[in-house]
């Protein structure tokens, strides 16, 4: 149960302590969501450093089409063990551990490189070329240069990938979001008893109309 008035636990939490081994393997793949994004930004975006750092903040929310992206992935055990890649699936999951755990790592990038990386994407929009950055530009500065704006994130891929130990558990395995149920039909309309009180008024009718007969004698 939920603290006095606060809100109920987290059924499904993120593993903390996984982060660090889907850190590098977040990032290209939040490199490769952001570059498919910024074709879609107009110029209220590209010409404001704040508005680019709401759209990235959004890039680790899955309720936002920019974030959608990370329900489709799945955290899956190397062969032998010793780490954890990101298996794209042909359907979006349910956002259960291994979602959250994505997202956690997703935010741990964009909370260490925002500054920079708007910075960085507000200069090549706005810059004399005016080009916006490619994805393999956008990867390396991101991720896996030496000097990239989310290297020091633990996990990252310029300090490289640490490995899983053995004692860890296997995650769940992926489960498909489930699709809501069709919307139950309209209730039919009761013909009888739209007549019924039409019929009544016309019995009520009649006895005034008969009066009215008879005072006219």
């Amino acid at each position: 149960m939920g603290g006095m008035g606060g809100p109920p636990p987290d059924p499904f939490p993120a593993v903390k302590t996984d982060v660090k081994f889907i850190t590098c393997s977040t990032c290209k793949l939040l490199a490769k969501r952001l570059h498919s994004q910024m074709s879609k930004w107009d110029s209220k975006v590209t010409k404001s450093e704040e508005a680019m750092q709401a759209k990235l903040a959004d890039m680790c929310v899955v309720s936002s089409d920019e974030g959608s992206w990370i329900t489709e992935y799945d955290m899956v055990e190397s062969k032998d063990g010793k780490a954890i890649e990101l298996k794209r699936q042909n359907e979006a999951g349910a956002c259960e551990v291994e979602c959250k755990t994505i997202v956690e790592a997703c935010k741990m990038v964009v909370q260490e490189a925002e500054l920079e990386l708007a910075a960085g994407l507000y200069k090549s929009f706005n810059g004399k070329k005016k080009k916006p950055l490619d994805l393999k530009a956008l990867t390396s500065k991101l991720c896996t240069s030496d000097d990239a704006w989310a290297a020091n994130v633990e996990g990252g891929c310029a300090a490289g990938v640490p490995k899983v130990p053995k004692k860890r558990k296997a995650g769940p395995a992926f489960r498909p979001k489930p699709v809501p149920p069709p919307p139950p039909p309209p209730p039919e309309k009761d013909v009888g008893a739209e007549a019924a009180p039409q019929k009544d008024a016309e019995v009520a009718a009649a006895p005034k109309e008969n009066a009215e007969a008879n005072a006219e004698l």
